[in-house]
């Protein structure tokens, strides 16, 4: 968040004023109902509020999936419970300033998400991978009537457990026949081939080291599909150059360690460690690429 963002007439906290500027695209793309995203943010003014708001408005669908459920509508009832696990998800949602809250939801949202997965259609099933001396762990969903449905393994950002992931492009890839493996991370690669060996796509714009014989999306025709998380530092507008050249250089230095790029490597990122200016013109393109999306696709915040 960017308390640039924040409006000096508004009544918000810059926190709160900043998550309505830019989360509600993300949120309605993703599953929750634009009514719940106007009504819920409506009430909140500060940013101590957002949690237990949004965690409320997860019970409302909790108690609409028990209804559903009462009524013998279990379809209905797992659409309610994947409604509640995302409004629980989007409760602890960077709530790092109180963790007994963010806690509560993020259980919250795997109960209901756990609660949800043999309703859905198709219904889904945890699954345990062996790799090495432990478990890696991901939700299964299988089309039925299709003897050997193509295979997509969905790898989530590191930065949360993304529960909505497995909303929006999860059931587009259900809707076409597609098997899904969500949950799992870049490290996980080789233990995702050895047991799920047809692999459709990875999303960058090239192959990566885990995976090298799977093609990307661009290779296989879809242009301008290239979709990546990226990390970087960045230092409030005015900054002196001199200190923030001397940060870059540090940054690239522990960046060319071998123990470094190898850890990074095995979590699925690819260490660049380029100049200020290389980065800040790698901003300006992904603001530019997906400002068009947003015109292209007519994504209103309200």
């Amino acid at each position: 968040m960017n308390a640039a963002d924040h409006k000096p007439d508004s009544p918000n906290d810059p926190r709160v004023e900043a998550a309505l500027n830019h989360w509600a695209p993300r949120f309605v793309a993703n599953g929750v109902p634009l009514a719940d995203f106007q009504e819920v943010t409506a009430g909140i003014r500060r940013w101590e509020e957002w949690c237990a708001a949004w965690s409320a408005r997860g019970r409302v669908h909790e108690a609409l999936a028990e209804e559903a459920i009462a009524a013998g509508y279990a379809l209905s009832a797992g659409a309610h419970l994947t409604r509640a696990a995302l409004c629980h998800h989007f409760a602890k949602f960077l709530f790092v300033n109180d963790y007994a809250q963010m806690h509560a939801a993020h259980a919250r949202a795997v109960d209901c998400r756990k609660r949800a997965l043999p309703l859905i259609d198709p219904p889904g099933e945890r699954v345990a991978i062996p790799h090495e001396a432990t478990q890696l762990y991901g939700i299964l969903r299988k089309p039925a009537g299709i003897a050997k449905p193509a295979i997509v393994v969905m790898c989530m950002g590191l930065d949360s457990a993304k529960e909505e992931s497995l909303e929006a492009i999860g059931e587009a890839l259900a809707e076409n026949g597609r098997v899904i493996v969500t949950g799992c991370m870049g490290e996980e690669a080789a233990t995702i081939r050895a047991k799920f060996p047809e692999v459709l796509a990875v999303t960058g714009a090239k192959r990566i080291p885990q995976m090298p014989d799977v093609p990307s999306w661009q290779e296989q025709g879809v242009a301008n599909a290239e979709v990546v998380n990226y990390w970087g530092i960045v230092a409030p507008a005015g900054t002196p150059r001199e200190p923030i050249a001397r940060l870059a250089a540090e940054v690239r230095r522990v960046l060319a360690q071998p123990d470094v790029r190898e850890r990074l490597t095995n979590e699925g990122a690819e260490p660049v460690g380029g100049s200020p200016a290389e980065f800040g013109a790698h901003i300006k393109r992904e603001l530019a690429r997906w400002s068009q999306v947003i015109k292209q696709a007519k994504i209103k915040p309200d």
